[in-house]
């Protein structure tokens, strides 16, 4: 009796083991082969968004670009990517043009949602379409890099890349833009977000949790610590606030260029901003060209370091668009913003006639 229980138990490890690797290769080869598109973030003259407004949109991004319980414990998490593409022009006259511009790459499929997402922070900014065109991806790919750079957050994930007196401050994208079109080289910057799973908010809140009542005993055990009485600690668990109950994403920050020289002048404006927490170099003496032949694709590593977790409000200030003011960055704006067209309007220039005539009676209801 006893051997045939240890061999239905056998039996059954055997099937959860094999189950397993075949889940697990399915979403191997699903990372893998899943379609990504490169659309253009159309700017527009006039680019000013809300604090709040900025952190409604990216958690509207998160429930947009998060797949269902379902179709991610079998095919695995899509991502979205910001990208910020410095690109040389044709020569005029023996000098070397650049131009930068802003691109999301991501799915196909969720081109549409997104834009109307993005819209609803910035109203004239499209994505992938001018007008009332259908959103068109931009030809062509991107090719390996000859240096890479990778960052991630230095200290735990309770300290904020948020500082205090930030939200009044330029977007962080300026500063990168510049940097970018002043070495006069081709360079790419690349913000990969990933939504984590709703557990990793719980997680989230229990170390933040844990971090307070380790503050409060050291003040209560006699210990040379100042706790919460700390205007320094207090500083931090004031920003780490700002952090929790938000939508969490893995962060995934690559800078590629063709020299190391590139690299390190456009990094340095990337580490420029910082509150309690900042960007930190990660070094890759063996997986250099492992992440540079994956980088056309967007790879980002298989299992993310804790480190790389971070909330939709440092997302949301990391990525707010930069304003007009924005000066020596050859960057292409559309002029034109949106206006309101009657609801008897079609895009496209036609019109729309439904045959339905709608006569209002004295006391003003439809009849």
């Amino acid at each position: 009796m006893l051997k045939v229980i240890g061999v239905e138990i056998a039996v059954g490890l055997g099937l959860l083991v094999v189950a397993a690797v075949l889940l697990i290769a399915r979403r191997a080869r699903r990372r893998s082969t899943r379609q990504y598109a490169l659309y253009e973030l159309h700017l527009s003259t006039h680019d000013q968004a809300k604090g709040q407004d900025l952190e409604d949109m990216v958690e509207s991004i998160a429930n947009i670009v998060r797949a269902w319980p379902a179709d991610r414990a079998r095919n695995g998490q899509p991502y979205l990517a910001l990208e910020l593409i410095c690109s040389a022009l044709e020569a005029t006259a023996g000098r070397r043009e650049m131009e930068w511009s802003i691109n999301i790459r991501c799915e196909p499929r969720t081109v549409v949602a997104l834009d109307g997402a993005i819209s609803a922070a910035y109203p004239d900014v499209r994505l992938g379409r001018i007008h009332g065109e259908q959103p068109l991806s931009r030809p062509g790919v991107l090719r390996e890099p000859g240096c890479m750079m990778r960052f991630r957050k230095e200290r735990s994930f309770v300290y904020s890349l948020i500082a205090d007196g930030e939200r009044e401050a330029s977007s962080p994208l300026e500063q990168i833009a510049r940097a970018q079109v002043a070495q006069g080289a081709p360079s790419v910057v690349r913000f990969q977000l990933t939504p984590t799973l709703t557990y990793f908010e719980k997680l989230a809140r229990r170390l933040y949790r844990r971090h307070e009542n380790k503050l409060v005993r050291q003040e209560r055990w006699g210990l040379p610590e100042g706790g919460l009485w700390s205007t320094f600690n207090r500083a931090e668990m004031r920003a780490a606030e700002r952090t929790q109950n938000r939508s969490l994403f893995w962060l995934e920050t690559v800078i590629a260029a063709d020299s190391a020289e590139v690299c390190k002048a456009v990094a340095a404006a990337v580490q420029s901003r910082r509150g309690e927490n900042r960007l930190h170099r990660r070094w890759m003496v063996v997986r250099h060209g492992l992440y540079r032949r994956r980088f056309p694709r967007g790879l980002g590593p298989l299992i993310p370091s804790f480190r790389c977790l971070v909330s939709a409000a440092e997302v949301a200030h990391l990525l707010a668009l930069p304003s007009a003011r924005m000066k020596g960055v050859p960057v292409r704006r559309v002029p034109l913003p949106r206006i309101p067209a009657p609801p008897e309007t079609v895009r496209g220039g036609r019109m729309r006639s439904t045959g339905l005539t709608v006569n209002l009676a004295p006391n003003g209801n439809p009849t």
